[in-house]
């Protein structure tokens, strides 16, 4: 079979595609003709170091490996442009991922289904920015969290604690973004559960959920990894991880995702599981949360690439 990688592209999660792409290179195995496709920051495609057009490369494609992330490569972009020229690929298709790529969407549609979501406050960059604050940081909150309503990987994620730091977050997200999401900070344990489509002749297989724990400093996101210890499964009882796993299948099929997907979830003190965001193409490195997860359930990499190529439509 022959495989056609993605990986760069024209987003600020440039370097993080790249890591997928370098994982999905490895890991298929020499069954396949593998091939590379690097897309630059200007969105022009390349193979071998050199432009080629997409109609040049796709239709010597069997099947196309899509390990973009951010705009482009999530928002449904990439995935219409693969349908255009009849390339099975991995991933969701345009709907869906637009759809997820868009967190208020997202949180519409699975409030819809019944699912429990995190409330938030949406900002724009008008001239009532000072009002639109004030209103997004209600008294009862000791915290909020400010994070671009299309962002990816808690790029731009920040938890502030008064109206003038919320005043600063907002405004640097804002300069990237279309706008902001301001929601109010749960206290309990951060959670990833991912879910991938037909693994291991499971109609919906569900990974064991992973807690993030916060060494130090309890409200801190990317970029600071080394300040995160992972539990892989998370420090719940049975029945709660079982809870997770369901909720994170649950949300995976509202929003039609397609082969594989993460769902953010806080199990909060006081609601039980929340869900924050879901991801419809996750991190694929090797020491990234998906991974771990597959190999906390025995499984690997190879096993999880090979999947995908073969399941790919």
């Amino acid at each position: 079979m022959k495989v056609l990688v993605l990986r760069g592209g024209p987003s600020n999660q440039y370097e993080l595609s790249l890591e997928s792409g370098l994982a999905a290179l490895r890991n298929l195995g020499a069954k396949h003709h593998i091939s590379e496709v690097f897309i630059d920051r200007q969105g022009v495609w390349h193979q071998a170091g050199v432009p080629v057009s997409k109609e040049e490369v796709l239709r010597h494609a069997d099947v196309v490996v899509n390990a973009l992330h951010g705009p482009y490569g999530e928002d449904g972009k990439v995935q219409s442009e693969l349908e255009h020229f009849k390339v099975p690929y991995t991933g969701a298709r345009p709907f869906a991922a637009a759809t997820s790529m868009n967190k208020i969407l997202t949180k519409d549609y699975l409030s819809e289904a019944g699912l429990p979501v995190v409330g938030h406050v949406y900002i724009e960059n008008d001239n009532d920015l000072d009002n639109q604050l004030n209103l997004a940081f209600p008294k009862e909150f000791d915290s909020v969290v400010v994070k671009a309503i299309d962002g990816g990987d808690s790029l731009g994620v920040v938890v502030v604690d008064n109206v003038l730091d919320l005043r600063h977050a907002t405004l640097l997200n804002l300069a990237h973004g279309r706008g902001v999401l301001v929601e109010p900070y749960l206290h309990g344990q951060e959670l990833k559960c991912a879910v991938v489509e037909g693994f291991r002749d499971h109609g919906m297989y569900k990974l064991l959920p992973i807690e993030i724990e916060k060494v130090g400093l309890e409200k801190i996101y990317y970029p600071y990894r080394d300040s995160y210890r992972y539990h892989v499964p998370a420090r719940l009882s049975q029945s709660q991880k079982q809870e997770v796993m369901d909720l994170a299948a649950r949300a995976h099929q509202v929003l039609g995702l397609g082969d594989y997907s993460m769902t953010d979830i806080i199990w909060s003190n006081e609601l039980g599981p929340v869900i924050l965001e879901v991801n419809a193409l996750p991190l694929l490195g090797e020491d990234r949360h998906l991974a771990h997860a597959l190999r906390a359930t025995g499984a690997n990499m190879h096993e999880f690439f090979e999947h995908l190529v073969r399941s790919a439509r």
